[in-house]
């Protein structure tokens, strides 16, 4: 039965294999044939065109550039800009049909664009080198996974056998998505490999046990996290149903495997929950600016949902502090223990948000003393967010300051909380009195402030002074 896995496991490596291959070949042949346009772009240019089709060329250039100059400067709904757009376009498309007649006339053209000439580029010698080259990188990383995931507390070595094809194959899709989107066409013959493989490994877990949620991130959502993408689509809802599965499964199930308990079960959820806070708003609408008035707002069970998610997270925390291994690991990388703070700081925020929105809002509830404490951990000396290079932190700094900025009004305006260290404050108008901020505002100022500061409060409209420690935050971006 062993000999049976592992003979199916050497099928669907070499399977990765010529996936492979094919996707190195189809990247050298447009590589190679765009160098070849290029190129003979250049010398018909500098040798071959009129000198009134190169003029016009150089018009086409002004004209481009002004274009560009131009949507920056008028809005596109008024008429009058409009028409300057096509003017412009319409100059623009005359000059360039001008340099392709030209070019399609001459002997360039040929050599320039046949597809025949960069297919003679691939010799004999160069294909058995890209064979070569494919061959020993799938080798290798099947012998770096079978490392990484076999060990003496492996419990279903049957499926992980596949689980270590899969994962090979994972590490060239990692590459490519840096260049396209997960969801892209491009990938569909790699997704359906992922799943055939997927399917087959899963057969030989049990049902409960949460090593499936491993899985499932792994083969499912790490493309989509290691870009913090989601597509603008309905392909986005699996997304949320498998996020809102793993983050479930591992909370509330076991898992067999002891050193994945020990270690992986963490990173793997606290993951999950810092991009289930970024994608589950997609199931209200596409356009961010509306997740929060048409959707959360008015949806109490992704209101209790959210509420979950946040208790697990809290809990699963508490449980890694026991665990040496998995401190020391967060320690390393500290871009995951980021990305736990900051995804239970926004995931707070859109609980509070609901509250305040639905005048459930009091200063005396849990979650927003939750929201202060992980606050505290983000802009604490010892915060992750100082270990991580500049890039992420642009990338975690803006979405929690600004979200911040929010419940730090109404927390210390309403509630005397102190004001979150690191962050400055907006004026009440811009927190987005359209969405019912405002008015809920006027309202809750009633309910918990004593009726002889109520209109101090009102009063205090104007814009905060930087609190000691923004500066730190400011200068790091």
């Amino acid at each position: 039965m062993i000999l049976f896995h592992v003979l199916l496991s050497i099928f669907f490596l070499f399977l990765v294999f010529l996936l492979v291959l094919c996707y190195i070949l189809l990247a050298a042949f447009i590589f190679r044939y765009l160098l070849q346009v290029f190129y003979g772009l250049k010398r018909f240019i500098l040798t071959q065109t009129p000198s009134s089709v190169r003029s016009n060329l150089v018009a086409f250039g002004i004209f481009s550039f002004i274009g560009i100059c131009a949507l920056h400067l008028f809005e596109a709904n008024r008429w009058f800009s409009r028409a300057c757009y096509a003017l412009m376009a319409a100059f623009a498309f005359r000059y360039l049909l001008q340099f392709v007649f030209a070019l399609m006339k001459s002997s360039f053209a040929r050599s320039t664009f046949s597809p025949c000439q960069t297919l003679s580029f691939f010799t004999r010698k160069k294909l058995i080198i890209f064979t070569l080259l494919c061959f020993f990188s799938t080798g290798g990383l099947y012998l770096f996974e079978y490392s990484r995931w076999f060990s003496s507390a492996t419990v279903y070595r049957n499926a992980r056998q596949y689980m270590v094809v899969g994962m090979v194959l994972m590490d060239f899709r990692a590459v490519g998505v840096v260049s396209f989107y997960p969801e892209r066409a491009v990938w569909k013959p790699a997704v359906w490999l992922q799943q055939w493989i997927m399917s087959a490994g899963m057969h030989y877990l049990p049902e409960k046990d949460s090593e499936r949620a491993i899985w499932k991130y792994h083969f499912i959502l790490a493309p989509y996290i290691n870009r913090i993408h989601a597509p603008r689509s309905k392909a986005v809802y699996p997304l949320i149903e498998t996020s809102e599965s793993i983050l479930e499964s591992l909370a509330n199930g076991t898992m067999a495997d002891t050193e994945l308990a020990a270690k992986d079960k963490y990173i793997v959820f606290s993951m999950t929950a810092f991009y289930y806070q970024y994608v589950y708003g997609f199931r209200y609408s596409f356009m961010p600016s509306t997740w929060y008035e048409e959707g959360l707002s008015k949806d109490q069970e992704q209101y209790e949902h959210l509420k979950q998610v946040v208790e697990w997270s809290v809990k699963l925390e508490k449980e890694w502090q026991q665990h040496s291994e998995i401190l020391a690991y967060m320690r390393k990388n500290p871009e995951i223990e980021l990305a736990h703070i900051v995804g239970v700081s926004l995931l707070l925020h859109e609980i509070i948000w609901y509250q305040i929105y639905n005048l459930l809002f009091t200063c005396e509830d849990r979650y927003l003393d939750l929201f202060y404490t992980y606050i505290n951990k983000y802009t604490d000396d010892d915060s992750p967010y100082f270990r991580v290079d500049r890039k992420l932190q642009k990338s975690f700094n803006n979405p929690v300051i600004y979200h911040g900025e929010e419940i730090n009004f109404f927390g210390h305006r309403l509630c005397q909380r102190p004001k979150f260290p690191g962050y400055n404050i907006r004026e009440i108008g811009s927190l987005g009195p359209n969405l019912g901020w405002y008015d809920s505002f006027l309202i809750l100022n009633k309910r918990l402030v004593p009726e002889e500061k109520q209109q101090e409060v009102l009063d205090r409209f104007e814009p905060w002074e930087p609190v000691e420690g923004y500066e730190r935050f400011k200068n790091s971006l």
